[in-house]
């Protein structure tokens, strides 16, 4: 299904390229416009910082209590590192997004959160709360970066009188992540395992790069 839904993206981005055929035929013109704005749903909705969230905000300390075998309450306090890193990477990633062009940055920035996810699995039992603590903390800032960088390039792709629909659909992912993201994952642990499910994350990270890729163009 995931499948489905890239190619599917992928298609919708090759519309962005054909524009200027569409100028004289109003019906096509309207087609088009809508696909951008649906382009902009899904790149917010497969790299979704909400989404992220949302996982760790359930399962994060069953993860590191069931996985990594720390105490509640440690897996709690790291916890709250990775949230004080997801704010503190927000302010840094407004300043990547000014200076640096958004598509770039947005994948550096998953490919870096992939890596620090497949280095906390693989390093798991040689760590300690002080380096699980500020592994999550980096990994919290490098999540947190994106966001800015996410709204630039929904804004730069969207079109003309349209910026409006696209940053609606671009934020429903907020809902839709507390919808599916904790029924998703919760049932990928008791199906598989709480590390199948953490490896959700990066997986759907990956996900993001075939969205990203079509896009070649930025205001």
């Amino acid at each position: 299904m995931l499948v489905l839904v890239l190619l599917s993206i992928l298609f919708f981005h090759k519309l962005l390229h054909l524009r200027p055929r569409f100028k004289r035929v109003k019906l096509l013109s309207r087609v088009h416009r809508f696909f951008k704005v649906l382009s902009c749903f899904f790149l917010a909705i497969l790299p979704s910082s909400r989404w992220r969230t949302q996982v760790y905000e359930h399962f994060f300390t069953l993860f590191l209590s069931k996985a990594l075998f720390f105490k509640v309450q440690e897996a709690n306090t790291i916890l709250t590192i990775f949230f004080v890193g997801t704010a503190i990477g927000t302010l840094f990633g407004g300043v990547l997004a000014d200076r640096f062009r958004s598509k770039h940055i947005t994948i550096l920035l998953m490919v870096l959160s992939v890596i620090i996810s497949g280095l906390i699995l693989l390093c798991a039992p040689w760590f300690t709360f002080f380096t699980i603590s500020c592994t999550f903390g980096g990994l919290g800032v490098v999540f947190g970066s994106a966001s800015p960088a996410r709204d630039r390039l929904v804004s730069s792709i969207a079109s003309k009188g349209s910026t409006g629909q696209a940053f609606g659909l671009a934020h429903i992912d907020l809902p839709l992540g507390g919808l599916f993201a904790p029924s998703l994952v919760g049932f990928v642990m008791d199906l598989q395992s709480t590390v199948t499910g953490y490896l959700l994350i990066p997986l759907f990270l990956v996900g993001t790069v075939p969205i990203l890729l079509p896009i070649s163009t930025e205001k």
